[in-house]
């Protein structure tokens, strides 16, 4: 994946320029023939491609490759997703009540807030470039962009298959809030 992504282009497109992250990410879907389905650049933290579902093997065999065999064996469905966050923007502090969202960082770090109850801590913990963060059905949590663009791989992990998340499965408690400071942990 890292050859195809380019993270050193990333790095260098501008803090104000989204479209240019979502350029690099495109080459590699198009790349493994993943459909987007959905997509919306204009957040104020940045903004996410979403992918048909039928192409959740490739998706997983380019982000989640070390993952393959236990994300294979998830029986409620599973929905592909890139999350593209700005430099020094956050999203909404929020929970889903229908999915487990597994995210794998592609260009990091980022940092994330989150708690099983609605108060945001104080600290972000931060992660890396290939680093996996779970987020549990009705955990609240929060994504938060660095000094870079920040990449995230996302799958959906749909707690109930007769009632599959969606993008309406966002309950926000706070909105989108664009802190030019953020205090993630060191």
């Amino acid at each position: 994946m890292d050859d195809y992504l380019l993270p050193e282009k990333i790095a260098y497109c501008d803090p104000t320029n989204i479209q240019c992250v979502a350029d690099y990410i495109l080459e590699v879907t198009k790349r493994i023939n993943l459909e987007i389905i959905d997509q919306d650049l204009t957040r104020s933290w940045g903004g996410y491609l979403r992918f048909n579902r039928k192409h959740i093997i490739p998706f997983i065999e380019e982000f989640y490759m070390n993952r393959k065999t236990d994300l294979m064996e998830q029986r409620n469905g599973l929905d592909p997703k890139i999350l593209i966050i700005a430099p020094r923007k956050m999203n909404s502090w929020r929970y889903h009540e229908r999915r487990d969202e597994l995210w794998r960082v592609i260009f990091g770090p980022v940092a994330v807030y989150a708690s099983f109850n609605n108060t945001q801590p104080l600290r972000a913990t931060t992660f890396d470039t290939g680093n996996y963060i779970n987020n549990k059905v009705l955990e609240r949590h929060r994504l938060v962009g660095l000094q870079n663009w920040g990449v995230v791989a996302e799958i959906w992990l749909h707690t109930d298959p007769k009632n599959p998340s969606d993008e309406d499965d966002i309950i926000r408690i706070d909105p989108d809030i664009n802190d030019p400071n953020p205090s993630p942990e060191e």
